[in-house]
């Protein structure tokens, strides 16, 4: 199934330290069709616009420095950190033992993404 036009209009966030890695997913997704991304590399500016910005999606770097992307992902599930508790939350992940993934499954992340990955992953 493919995504409809709204779909690919609605805002994703992308939330990436790694500039490479970052340019590497928002070309895929503009590949795709996706238009509306709004790239953010450090906590201060992910949890700026988690709070100020419904989106889509949220795609988030789990290695993004003085961020806990376990704990931000509990935050914004239950609604203390914005209107972003529905939104599809997918980490990119350099860690992917058990332990994390159940923490992460029980966070309700919506999808784990290991790094390095290949364009048809996204």
């Amino acid at each position: 199934m493919r995504p409809s036009p709204q779909s690919k209009a609605a805002p994703i966030l992308l939330a990436e330290s790694n500039p490479q890695i970052r340019s590497a997913v928002r070309s895929n997704l503009l590949h795709y069709g996706f238009s509306n991304i709004n790239e953010v590399s450090d906590s201060k500016a992910f949890i700026d616009a988690v709070r100020s910005t419904p989106y889509r999606a949220i795609m988030l770097d789990s290695g993004i420095p003085n961020l806990d992307s376990i704990a931000i992902t509990r935050l914004i599930r239950s609604g203390k950190l914005g209107v972003n508790r529905m939104s599809a939350l997918i980490l990119l992940v350099t860690r992917c033992d058990l332990t994390f993934v159940f923490e992460a499954r029980e966070a309700r992340v919506t999808e784990l993404v290991a790094k390095p990955f290949s364009s048809s992953v996204l």
